[in-house]
């Protein structure tokens, strides 16, 4: 394989939706003030893999772009964020 078709790879692959993103994405519109913390502590997860689902959430329209220290902006309410999902 050479670098380019590796980089199509690993491209490919971080496109690929995380297991986790819908019940992530429920928990952050069903909790507005919720933060990646809450949510990798509750799921047991790392911080490297929260952050990557919270980007995917972020890049799907569900929450919006990073605020400091203040909790992302939820887009979406529970029956959008559900036909959303459906898709």
């Amino acid at each position: 394989m050479n670098k380019k078709e590796s980089s199509k790879t690993v491209h490919s692959e971080s496109c690929e939706r995380d297991p986790l993103f819908e019940a992530a994405a429920r928990h952050f519109v069903a909790d507005s003030h919720s933060t990646i913390a809450m949510f990798l502590f509750e799921n047991g997860i790392g911080y490297n893999r929260a952050c990557r689902i919270v980007e995917q959430l972020e890049a799907a329209g569900i929450v919006g772009p990073n605020r400091g220290r203040k909790p992302r902006e939820v887009l979406v309410d529970l029956p959008t964020l559900e036909a959303m999902l459906k898709k």
